[in-house]
């Protein structure tokens, strides 16, 4: 099945009345009882299986009773940027889908010793459980402190595209970017999926 928030046409930040409403607004709009022509009714009612599969595998995300494998697809570079076998173990954990043996590994190091390559890790993992505002944040501290590194800017651009294609083009944090960063930012997307709790 393709992404189910995608299917219904909302965000993964989306309440869960908004979810609700979109979903209605489809099953209204595609209810087969609407056609009367036999080759529409059939599409429609395809359409109907895909919208109600949709339906209900958001809510078991939502309810931790199914993982969002649409945003677990991808593999991630397991050589550290920095060359820290904390971080090889992080990626090493994170490509293997153990997103709280990574977390325990991220968790483990000092604040102080918290730099780009942390932060990046940690918003993949947030990315992996569904928090995608947090994940933004982390990026963008990873990006800030590293402007120059691909694989973050990559991440960043990545999350901003996909969550630009429910909102209409814009997206937003509660993190500070100047417009100047920001469309550099714009200008350096890279395809590399990421994956995706706070970053601290």
């Amino acid at each position: 099945m393709r992404d189910p928030f995608t299917i219904l046409g909302v965000s993964r930040e989306a309440s869960d009345d908004d979810i609700k409403k979109a979903y209605r607004k489809l099953a209204r709009e595609n209810h087969p009882d609407k056609f009367t022509d036999p080759a529409e009714r059939s599409k429609a009612e395809e359409r109907m299986k895909e919208i109600n599969s949709a339906y209900e595998e958001i809510q078991k995300i939502r309810s931790g009773k199914a993982r969002d494998s649409y945003y677990e697809n991808a593999h991630y570079n397991e050589s550290s940027a920095t060359g820290d076998d904390r971080y090889v173990a992080v990626r090493v954990h994170i490509n293997a889908r153990r997103v709280r043996e990574a977390e325990a590994v991220l968790g483990s190091v000092p604040q102080n010793e918290r730099g780009a390559e942390w932060y990046y890790l940690r918003g993949i993992t947030l990315m992996m459980r569904g928090n995608i505002i947090d994940a933004g944040r982390c990026f963008d501290i990873a990006c800030d402190r590293d402007p120059d590194n691909e694989e973050y800017r990559a991440a960043r651009e990545q999350l901003r595209a996909r969550t630009s294609a429910y909102t209409g083009g814009t997206y937003t944090t509660s993190a500070g970017c100047s417009d100047s960063f920001c469309d550099c930012l714009r200008i350096c997307f890279c395809a590399n999926m990421c994956i995706g709790g706070p970053c601290c």
